[in-house]
């Protein structure tokens, strides 16, 4: 006869808990391959074409990234300052307010520094409609290797750096399903650019760039919301 083991209420609410974080990781893993799978459904019908694509720089999509970019930046900063006041190594510190740093300026570059938030017209005074950082510096031509490059990274550092000194600055493997496709779908777009992949792919490609670069601004919150929790902080 099988012996009946009860559980204390800490026990019952530490397995409850567990089960909830299951759960989690598992939509987390989902939601990447979902969102472009969406998308492309959106993209293929012409009727809700414009759902997916917008017409200009206040389509939905990079107004999610201009916002989740923000809160990146500002959630880097505050992790770089509690590194630092708990006592953590310096370079720790140093790397989250570079993170936070590059946050805010995709962030800026998503509104076109910042030309939508005071409703002035793109374009309106010689500036072209996508004025922003990356136009100015020539980085916009190289986005796709640079999405490859960031997939690339997160994916070597959820699988090597937990073994290593660098643990504290690893993200978890739950986000690597998110690496997974946003380094496939830049690294097909990145092809794109040296073989003909027809111009329909290709416009496809292009619009499909600015959910992977969403889709990177929601890896930025998730890893550094995981990294304040790993570290115990808390950031009300």
């Amino acid at each position: 006869m099988a012996e009946i083991v009860e559980l204390t209420e800490r026990e019952r609410q530490r397995l409850e808990t567990l089960r909830r974080a299951s759960t989690t990781k598992k939509v987390l893993a989902t939601v990447p391959l979902a969102l472009f799978i969406l998308f492309a459904i959106l993209w293929a019908i012409p009727a809700t074409r414009d759902l997916a694509t917008g017409s200009d720089e206040r389509n939905p999509v990079q107004i999610a990234t201009f916002v989740l970019m923000t809160v990146a930046g500002v959630l880097g900063f505050r992790l770089a300052f509690r590194t630092w006041r708990l006592g953590h190594p310096w370079w720790l510190a140093g790397f989250f307010l570079v993170f936070g740093l590059g946050a805010f300026i995709v962030a800026l570059d998503e509104i076109a520094w910042g030309q939508v938030l005071v409703d002035v017209a793109q374009g309106s005074s010689g500036v072209e409609a996508t004025t922003g950082f990356g136009e100015l510096s020539g980085l916009r031509e190289r986005a796709e290797a640079f999405r490859v490059a960031f997939s690339v990274i997160g994916i070597f550092g959820a699988l090597y750096l937990p073994r290593t000194v660098l643990r504290f600055a690893a993200p978890s493997r739950t986000l690597l399903p998110w690496f997974a496709v946003i380094g496939a779908a830049s690294l097909v777009d990145l092809i794109g650019d040296f073989v003909d992949l027809g111009s329909r792919t290709l416009d496809f490609l292009q619009r499909a760039s600015e959910l992977t670069e969403m889709m990177i601004a929601v890896v930025a919150v998730l890893y550094l919301y995981e990294r304040a929790r790993d570290l115990w902080f808390r950031i009300p």
